[in-house]
């Protein structure tokens, strides 16, 4: 990738590489050139996939969960509620619409146009390529929990604040159950 590229990215996601190859990995998709080396972002994306799971359980559980003075775990919404919030933000379409937001849609094309892989860009492959990216950033920051908040608050929670009242989130568990 280009340095411009590489520098804009980071300064989106507000995380500076230490090890910028990362970066550059989580925006090559898995072909059948690289498919036997480990110069893709396959792997990236699958562990990004797992923070992206984690993140939002802990941003849903400390919003809608307490401890009752006896020491229970009470909720809010049920479990029914929290699977179709999840499933809302970590759809592929979802992914791709934040990676469109964030500019990052026409650094991917750049990307797959210089490395002459023109396999079409579609909402797998970018839903992909945002859960690599966090998948870089965990790699990179040797996994810290401050630094995966801030990245993800970054890139996906910030539209959770403005369509994530209890209102809009029952609504969407009636729709969706």
């Amino acid at each position: 990738m280009k340095e411009r590229d590489l520098q804009f990215v980071q300064d989106q996601i507000k995380y500076t590489f230490r090890n910028i190859s990362l970066l550059n990995q989580a925006f090559t998709r898995i072909t059948n050139d690289n498919v036997n080396t480990s110069i893709h972002n396959d792997m990236l994306e699958f562990y990004g996939d797992k923070i992206l799971g984690f993140i939002l359980a802990k941003k849903f559980c400390s919003e809608n969960s307490r401890l009752s003075l006896k020491g229970n775990f009470l909720s809010e919404m049920t479990a029914g509620m929290l699977s179709a919030e999840y499933v809302k933000y970590s759809r592929n379409d979802y992914l791709a619409e934040r990676i469109e937001k964030l500019g990052f849609r026409s650094v991917y094309l750049r990307n797959l146009h210089h490395n002459h892989n023109f396999k079409s860009v579609n909402t797998k492959a970018e839903g992909d390529l945002f859960e690599a990216i966090l998948g870089a950033v965990a790699v990179d920051s040797n996994w810290d929990c401050k630094v995966l908040d801030k990245v993800i608050e970054r890139m996906i929670i910030e539209n959770l604040s403005e369509d994530c009242s209890k209102e809009a989130l029952t609504e969407f568990a009636r729709e969706n159950n």
